[in-house]
């Protein structure tokens, strides 16, 4: 934590600090993050009251008065009692949320104030687990802000801004202090530091003098920021401001037609980002029995009811009606902090191998505090090589480190928390379920890879899953070389109740594709798994039989196979590489499973493929059970890799 002065730290606020529990107060003031406000989920502390500008449609500065900050101490002692009364999540909200501390002293070369006090509440409450921002003015969030979203998972990457609109000379008439051009900057700088933030934002429709052009404009403006949440608050003249002077006047029916158009925007881009969660884990915060939400704000309901104001480990399985629909995972371990158990316990321990050698090597370089230099550097990146992670990607993580901690002081939980922010960021775009698109009847999926990556295994495991989903399965055992995994494949079609395609020993695989096709599609099946023959990829006369599955597949329907997932055995480290090359170069591979990360200290390559290929990872396997076959989340991996959680 940054320094304060003491003046800053102890100063005479002019208000104390309020933790509102009125809601109607909490909805005025906090906006979208009010809704469904329950005091036992989470706190909302009042530090700024006032405001210091002169927007043309507010009457804040004439009722409210000027900006007024709460004490540093004051806000941090409230926070340690909600803390300590159970809350996981504290709100920060005010007028002016963003200018606090210019008052009294805080804003300077040290950064905003809002900063400050928000690494002052990060080192004095330890076990406060979610931080939130209310509506925020966009030109005073700076690169300390930045700098502090990046470093710190417990500030939620969800914020809230005061935009009002997306045309320039409409800002202007507004009064507001920033232009487009200042928001395109701000959500870049803030898309760097965290590449999964969702944004929010409180909107004017048929402000005066808006001509069709000006707000056509803005509607494109605010379609690039891709917007998740938003206020729109149609125009509405108040002959005690400014704004009841600015002619023309936008009519009734504009008005009105403007908003349903932002709204519609802000309605498509929270379908996407609902589509973006579904399929995975993800914490969520209860606000009621069986209510609560995302780290990233997003709305779940769950099937049966759980207490409230608890954190608990989702797994998201479908959206609707504009909410994600889940059922709950018992107690987990987090970014947030929460307590081990479940399928992230199991992840923490598949990763024991891959973590040790991880903090173990860290912890070599820094058995003190030291200072980051280019030999501390290099033997990071030995490291990091050391655990499968590749030079290249190495390199990257390296570089990155060095951006913002070359020459300081640091030591080995500050290196690993850092890195397991860059790994977040690698993985994130390629971890993604593999959705099955029922109304294909059959989805077709190829599932290959070389003797003993656990192909078969897998397809077992993902046909039981689908299974438990409600979804009908049918099993293609085209490995016809091997009676073993004829007959396992048999016996999990047995487990689950799916129908088993089976030839004898040595049948033509392609054939034997052919004719599950067919009869899948007689059958209206949701899901067709077809198993190959175990393959090395040096070998070339075997790749072409495979590929031969693949034509034989499309006589029937040229869209198939609609994925084809390969297999990949951790253990085998680099070499998982040219696997990835050849396989995508002879049967175009879209997705990929990777299994026993429990028995390596090569976990590492899953970072390494992700980065140089960017194929998704659909599931990761740490354990022989049925259930040790899950949908990849960036976050919990990278920190259990960096040992962490």
């Amino acid at each position: 934590m940054k320094n304060l002065d003491d003046e800053a730290r102890h100063a005479d606020a002019h208000e104390d600090t309020l933790v509102l529990t009125d809601p109607h107060q909490v909805q005025n003031l906090a906006g979208p993050l009010g809704a469904g406000y329950d005091p036992s989920a989470r706190g909302f502390l009042h530090i700024q009251h006032g405001c210091d500008h002169a927007c043309s449609f507010c009457l804040i500065p004439t009722t409210q008065g000027p900006s007024r900050s709460v004490a540093v101490d004051a806000i941090v002692k409230q926070a340690q009692d909600l803390t300590s009364a159970g809350l996981r999540e504290l709100v920060l909200i005010g007028d002016d949320v963003a200018s606090y501390g210019a008052d009294i002293g805080l804003c300077d070369d040290r950064g905003t104030g809002l900063t400050q006090v928000l690494e002052a509440i990060f080192a004095a409450v330890p076990d406060i687990l979610r931080v939130r921002l209310g509506v925020l003015d966009p030109v005073r969030l700076d690169q300390g802000f930045f700098d502090l979203l990046a470093r710190e998972p417990k500030l939620m990457g969800h914020l809230h801004l005061s935009l009002q609109a997306g045309d320039d000379a409409v800002l202007k008439n507004v009064n507001r202090r920033h232009s487009v051009d200042d928001i395109d900057a701000v959500l870049k700088e803030a898309r760097n530091a965290r590449p999964n933030i969702v944004f929010g934002a409180d909107l004017i429709a048929g402000f005066p003098g808006e001509t069709e052009d000006m707000f056509a404009h803005g509607l494109s403006a605010i379609k690039r920021w891709n917007l998740t949440y938003v206020n729109v608050f149609p125009y509405s003249t108040n002959l005690k401001t400014p704004a009841a002077t600015i002619l023309p006047l936008v009519s009734g029916d504009d008005i009105k037609q403007r908003a349903q158009a932002l709204q519609s925007l802000s309605t498509t881009a929270l379908d996407r980002h609902l589509q973006s969660l579904t399929g995975s884990v993800h914490a969520v915060l209860m606000e009621t029995e069986d209510f609560g939400r995302t780290e990233s704000f997003a709305p779940v309901r769950l099937a049966k009811p759980i207490g409230r104001g608890q954190v608990v480990n989702v797994a998201v399985t479908a959206q609707r009606g504009g909410e994600l629909l889940g059922a709950p995972m018992g107690d987990y371990t987090t970014a947030s902090g929460d307590k081990a158990g479940g399928w992230l316990k199991k992840m923490k321990t598949g990763l024991g191998k891959s973590s040790a050698r991880m903090t173990s090597g860290i912890g070599q370089v820094f058995t003190v505090r030291r200072r980051l230099d280019d030999d501390v550097l290099e033997q990071l990146e030995e490291v990091l090589i050391s655990a499968d992670i590749g030079v290249s990607t190495a390199t990257k993580l390296t570089a990155n480190l060095a951006k913002t901690r070359f020459d300081k002081e640091i030591d080995d939980g500050e290196v690993r928390s850092a890195f397991a922010q860059d790994i977040e960021q690698i993985l994130a775009d390629v971890a993604k379920p593999l959705e099955i698109n029922t109304i294909l009847k059959p989805h077709v999926v190829l599932v290959c890879g070389v003797n003993g990556s656990g192909k078969t295994t897998t397809i077992g495991k993902l046909a039981k899953q689908y299974s438990d989903a409600g979804k009908s399965v049918m099993l293609a055992a085209g490995d016809t070389f091997r009676a073993a995994a004829i007959e396992q494949l048999q016996v999990w079609g047995e487990r689950v109740g799916a129908p088993v395609m089976a030839r004898e020993i040595g049948a033509d695989s392609a054939g034997l594709a052919f004719d599950a096709l067919q009869e899948a599609r007689s059958q209206g099946v949701d899901v067709l798994l077809v198993d190959t023959a175990g393959r090395l990829q040096n070998k070339t006369h075997l790749m072409e039989e495979l590929e031969k599955v693949v034509r034989v597949l499309k006589k029937i329907d040229d869209t198939t196979p609609h994925d084809v997932v390969l297999v990949l055995d951790a253990t085998v480290g680099q070499n998982a590489h040219a696997q990835v090359e050849i396989f995508k170069k002879s049967v175009n591979v879209s997705g990929l499973v990777m299994t026993k990360l429990d028995g390596t200290a090569k976990g590492g390559v899953v970072v390494a493929l992700a980065d140089k290929f960017g194929l998704p990872v659909h599931a990761i396997g740490v354990g022989e059970g049925a259930d040790d076959l899950r949908a990849f989340n960036a976050k919990d991996f990278a920190r259990n890799l960096m040992g962490l959680d």
